[in-house]
């Protein structure tokens, strides 16, 4: 009996080693969850048979208990998690194994081990209960494993045992599948920080990036809703948002406010920057279940994590779920690190949206002042009022963008208005409007302020105004009155008929500033007309008076040199003298008279210039010749220099006369020793200066190449403060009643305004006592010039520095009967084209001096130019270089005459540049 029972024992054991070694070989090779614990639970009810039993997990900071394995009677329960609670709290929070024997004779245990029995837990009604922590190889609690039994005192030693050796076993498997688990949410967690930073690199739109982000936050962390949630005040006071995502958007529809009170949790996550963990909602103070969030009212655990940038809170993220201690500290960790991300992405894109709708703006605004400067600069310039009309109706139609622009201005008998311009030509000028009963000019002319009139108001306008208006066929028109002072001159309508527009208020206030400017420009060259008028009768005044006081003065100086010759008898040494005054006087006051008769034709406009190349040598050396006498009386030397390789000037040659005329009898004036020096060179101006020339910089002198010529005398100088005095009218330096020198102050006054038609300049370098220079610049001519009987012809200007490739250009272009200036000179081109208005400007790119960027962007910035079509031509492909909108074409050498024909034909066609018709 002995020998059986210790052979009995010993199989017992063997058993038990097998089954214990059997459960190590399935914790450690099964890796599929469910059948782990299915083939568990058939290893331990076989270990312990007729006995309950279950296998719980639990997460570090967790709240929660999952219940992988449960087995009560040899039958496989399938649990939820549940709060951790009853036994297994007590096991889990201290680490260390309990036994009870018999529960319901151990209540005072159970009470001092703050044990309280939850149905809810498997064994709770069990009255031998044994449970052992599961702990990793840091001691850590990962779970618990449980026997338990309906009848008291069940387990004995060996059961302790073979529990304890199965939670090592059971611990290990926990402790890989966390580290497996650990390892893969941080590759989850790094691949979703990797797709975060790409979203912020590429960060473009601001739905599409949080979409993104909350999505991976949904994966990593779990929730069953999620909410971004925006404040809507600034600085943000945690209680108004507004809902930017949503993940119910039918129920709780994404941009709805949404209000959290004083109290409610989410509101001291937002304000304090941090995240904050709701276990249970339901038992959360200040949870508000209907605030607006998606599951507020349904939703049991939730955290939120707030969006920190610059230490700014500029959002939160909320994410609930449905069972209660769901997130943990971990958890919110990771979610606050994501949060953070995604407040980058946000404030990016919502700095980038900002900085991209502020350069929109200022690039309309940009491009709006830039036309306003335009109409401003070209109205300005222009005194003729059916150009200023012209072209305010074409640059309105571009800047605002609409289909019409019509002006209309009130007629002198104050009863009839007129349309006198419109763009583009519907042929509606020339059409009147009554004023009687007219409302609509009532109202621009006693307002003072644009309006609109829409659609549905048109059919209310006045008769005069609406037949106007349905001409044209508009839907809606924007009106501007055109006053200046308190005269109401017109009005400017902005007209819209493909479709109805509502215009802006900067649109108004724009429409308004032009609208003044356009009235300034009409009333001035309503002045202008008016002071040509006056001009006109004062030359005709002058002329006549001319004629009539040159006629006596002629026989004056006749008789008087005819008695002084001796005609009628001979005179006697006094009254020679006399004659000779008589005479000298005479001549004096001729020369006066001439001198006003000149200046009121230059002031009149009545002077045109004949211009051709001139060689200013040639002019210089007769002007020389003319006052060899008078030179010769007072014992002074005249003397030119020039160079035999001379470059001619552009010039009219009868103006050049009379300016070298002004210059070097001023010289002879007022010198007494010494002589005059008439000089001529060419001389070049690089950023408005040169150290030689010393040009007065209110002359404002454009760079390039100039020829000069420099009248230098011996004389009295001239004082620094009257050395533009003497350019005035009417002006000596000396204005004193009683004067060692006479003259009626015109000489130079005429000299410089001469020189400026010319497209020249004048000034003085002087100081008393040494002498003066007077430095005259004149534009020198163009290499070639083509100018046909047809006055209408396009103008050409043609700039190319090598002379053989400008000489195939022009004689493509003349034998096409087109006007062509040619010049090797890109400042030459600059003058050109500012002086005779043409057409196309066709450059060489490779210039020396001012290549054709150069001389584009000068173009393009002179409002006088601004708008003229520029042609390069280029030996290589540009590449990329700066370009302006006024360059329309490139062409590669060589260039084929059809090429350069056809582009010229479509620069001209597209051109909008006033007084191109002058051309």
């Amino acid at each position: 009996m002995v020998f059986d029972a210790a052979q009995a024992g010993r199989e017992n054991a063997n058993g038990l080693i097998y089954e214990l070694v059997e459960i190590g070989r399935v914790l450690t090779t099964v890796q599929d969850d469910s059948t782990l614990w299915d083939r568990l639970s058939e290893q331990i009810s076989a270990l312990f048979p007729d006995t309950s039993f279950f296998v719980g997990r639990c997460n570090h900071g967790s709240y929660l208990l999952d219940l992988p394995l449960v087995n009560e009677a040899g039958v496989r329960q399938y649990f939820d998690p549940i709060t951790l609670t009853g036994f297994s709290r007590a096991v889990i929070q201290r680490a260390v194994a309990l036994h009870f024997t018999h529960v319901d004779q151990q209540a005072d245990q159970l009470v001092g081990s703050e044990i309280v029995l939850d149905p809810a837990e498997p064994g709770s009604w069990a009255q031998s209960w044994l449970g052992v922590p599961l702990r990793g190889h840091d001691s850590e609690v990962l779970g618990i494993f449980s026997l338990y039994h309906v009848s008291p005192d069940h387990f004995n030693e060996q059961d302790i045992l073979l529990v304890e050796m199965l939670a090592a076993q059971l611990a290990i498997r926990l402790e890989n599948d966390q580290i497996q688990r650990q390892d893969r949410e941080r590759r989850q967690l790094l691949a979703a920080f990797m797709d975060v930073g790409t979203v912020i690199a590429n960060a473009s739109d601001a739905d599409e990036s949080m979409d993104r982000i909350i999505e991976h936050l949904v994966r990593l962390l779990g929730a069953d809703a999620a909410a971004l949630l925006i404040p809507e005040t600034s600085p943000a006071d945690g209680d108004h948002f507004q809902l930017y995502y949503s993940s119910d958007p039918e129920q709780y529809p994404p941009r709805q406010p949404v209000q959290l009170n004083s109290r409610n949790p989410l509101r001291r996550a937002f304000l304090a920057r941090q995240p904050v963990i709701i276990s249970d909602s339901q038992t959360q103070p200040g949870w508000d279940g209907y605030a607006g969030i998606p599951g507020d009212h349904r939703l049991q655990s939730w955290v939120a994590l707030p969006m920190v940038v610059r230490d700014s809170a500029v959002g939160m993220i909320v994410l609930g779920k449905a069972e209660p201690g769901h997130y943990t500290d971990n958890l919110a960790s990771i979610g606050f690190a994501l949060a953070r991300q995604a407040a980058v992405a946000f404030d990016s894109v919502r700095a980038r949206t900002s900085y991209e709708t502020s350069l929109d703006i200022q690039s309309r605004r940009a491009r709006r002042l830039d036309l306003i400067h335009q109409i401003g600069s070209m109205i300005a310039a222009s005194l003729d009022q059916q150009q200023v009309l012209n072209t305010t109706s074409q640059l309105l139609t571009e800047l605002f963008d609409v289909d019409h622009c019509g002006v209309m201005m009130l007629q002198k008998n104050g009863l009839e208005a007129l349309v006198v311009a419109e763009y583009p030509d519907w042929g509606i000028v020339g059409m009147e409007m009554t004023l009687e009963n007219n409302a609509n000019m009532l109202r621009l002319r006693e307002g003072r302020l644009a309006y609109t009139v829409n659609e549905s108001e048109i059919e209310s306008l006045d008769m005069a105004t609406l037949s106007v208006l349905a001409t044209t066929g508009t839907r809606s028109t924007l009106f501007a009155p055109l006053i200046t002072g308190d005269e109401f001159l017109g009005s400017i309508g902005l007209d819209c008929v493909n479709q109805p527009r509502n215009f802006t208020e900067e649109e108004y206030e724009t429409m308004m500033t032009i609208a003044g400017q356009v009235a300034m420009a009409l009333r001035n060259a309503s002045l202008y007309e008016e002071a040509v008028t006056a001009n006109r009768l004062k030359t005709e005044f002058l002329a006549n008076i001319s004629h009539e006081l040159r006629t006596p003065l002629n026989s004056i100086i006749g008789y008087s040199d005819m008695l002084a010759d001796g005609h009628y008898g001979k005179l006697s040494e006094q009254q020679f003298d006399r004659m000779q005054r008589i005479s000298g006087s005479g001549r004096h006051l001729l020369s006066i008279i001439n001198d006003l008769l000149d200046y009121s034709h230059l002031e009149a406009g009545t002077v045109h210039p004949k211009l051709e190349p001139v060689k200013v040598s040639v002019k210089a050396r007769a002007v020389i010749a003319e006052f060899h006498a008078l030179a010769q009386a007072k014992n002074l030397s005249v003397t030119l220099k020039s160079l035999p390789n001379e470059t001619p000037a552009y010039i009219d040659p009868d103006l050049l006369n009379q300016i070298l005329n002004h210059l070097v009898g001023n010289g002879i004036k007022f010198t007494e020793q010494g002589g005059v020096t008439v000089e001529v060179s060419t001389e070049r101006i690089l950023r408005g200066g040169n150290l030689a020339l010393k040009p007065s910089a209110r002359l404002n002198v454009p760079d390039g190449l100039w020829v000069v010529v420099k009248v230098t005398d011996t004389g009295i100088g001239v004082q620094p403060q009257d050395r533009e005095a003497i350019f005035d009218s009417f002006r000596q330096a000396d204005g004193s009643t009683v004067r060692e020198y006479g003259g009626a102050g015109l000489g130079l006054a005429i000299a410089r305004k001469l020189a400026s038609l010319l497209g020249g300049f004048l000034w003085v370098n002087s100081e008393p006592g040494d002498g003066s220079t007077f430095t005259l610049l004149l534009p020198p001519a163009p290499m070639f010039v083509h100018l046909p009987l047809n006055d209408e012809a396009p103008l050409i200007i043609v700039a190319e520095d090598d002379p053989d490739e400008l000489a195939l250009i022009v004689g493509f272009l003349a034998d096409s009967e087109y006007r062509v200036m040619g010049t090797t000179e890109g400042s030459i081109a600059h003058n050109l084209a500012c002086r005779y208005h043409p057409r196309v400007v066709v450059s060489d790119v490779n210039m020396p001096y001012m290549d054709g960027w150069a001389l584009a962007e000068l173009l393009a910035g002179d409002p006088r130019t601004a708008r003229l079509p520029v042609i390069l031509v280029s030996g290589v492909d540009p590449g990329a270089q700066p370009t302006y909108r006024n360059i329309t074409h490139f062409l590669t050498k060589p260039v084929a005459r059809e090429a350069l024909l056809k582009h010229i034909q479509q620069a001209i066609e597209r051109s909008t540049t006033p007084g191109s018709s002058e051309t």
